[in-house]
């Protein structure tokens, strides 16, 4: 399990939002988080956070007892004082978590999942992370970096009711898989919960993702596979035991056939 806070040294402002810190977690079906346990810095009366669900899922529990399912790939912003705890839903949740406070007027929309596109932001993602303990000039770079990718989610959260029923219907599809990642879910069941038939479901992904609901399934449980492998101590076995596959020679098959290289490469790595 890794869970890193990265904090900024200094307070850094840009279009009206101060990014505070980031958490880059990589967490296992163990995690299970009391806020403010995580925490370097105060809680402020101001501050929102931003969980950004790469792979997996998570749960939120909020002081009221709300309770909030986030699957990836999707964003939700929540007010930093109304956390009690969050924890993994399954066996796999990757986050990064940013702590940030908003100047003047900005209507961010709380405790709403908004669907994202990984291939679209996850280089900037990236790259703000990589600046998190530079200097100041690279503080400001990944404030900036911040700032733009926060109102590309509220962009998206503004024209979430354009898309099509169909196009909700698939974003529903993928939740559920991110969220059944650790079992053998069969497709007809996702296609069942959404209301269409197998083959159906299968022109939509083939529409709107470019591949079929078998491939797509398999590729997050891979892409999670990875991450996996890279926690010290991770064996293949053990990682394919909990993705759902029957062994792990399946796994290290279409693992190799995804990446190139095979998880024990990986796994000697860490």
């Amino acid at each position: 399990m890794i869970n890193q806070p990265l904090l900024l040294s200094e307070d850094i402002d840009f279009s009206s939002i101060s990014l505070r810190a980031m958490w880059d977690i990589h967490a296992d079906s163990e995690y299970n988080v009391h806020w403010p346990q995580d925490r370097k810095l105060p809680l402020i009366s101001n501050a929102i956070v931003a969980i950004c669900t790469l792979h997996g899922s998570g749960i939120i529990n909020l002081k009221n007892g709300k309770r909030i399912v986030v699957d990836a790939p999707s964003v939700v912003f929540i007010d930093s004082l109304k956390i009690r705890n969050y924890k993994t839903n399954g066996v796999v949740w990757d986050i990064n978590w940013f702590e940030f406070v908003t100047h003047g007027f900005i209507n961010t929309p709380l405790e709403h999942n908004i669907p994202i596109d990984l291939e679209d932001c996850s280089h900037i993602l990236n790259d703000i992370k990589s600046m998190m303990n530079g200097n100041s000039s690279q503080l400001k770079a990944a404030n900036a970096g911040f700032s733009y990718i926060f109102y590309k989610w509220l962009s998206l959260f503004e024209t979430k009711d354009l898309i099509s029923d169909q196009e909700k219907s698939v974003l529903d599809v993928v939740s559920m898989m991110n969220r059944h990642i650790g079992e053998n879910t069969q497709i007809k069941e996702f296609a069942q919960a959404v209301g269409y038939t197998e083959q159906y479901l299968r022109k939509l992904f083939l529409k709107y993702l470019g591949c079929t609901p078998k491939k797509y399934y398999l590729k997050i449980k891979l892409d999670a596979g990875l991450t996996m492998l890279q926690r010290k101590g991770s064996s293949v076995k053990h990682v394919a035991y909990n993705l759902g596959f029957n062994d792990s020679f399946h796994f290290s098959r279409a693992f190799k056939a995804q990446f190139n290289y095979s998880p024990s490469e990986v796994e000697k790595e860490f």
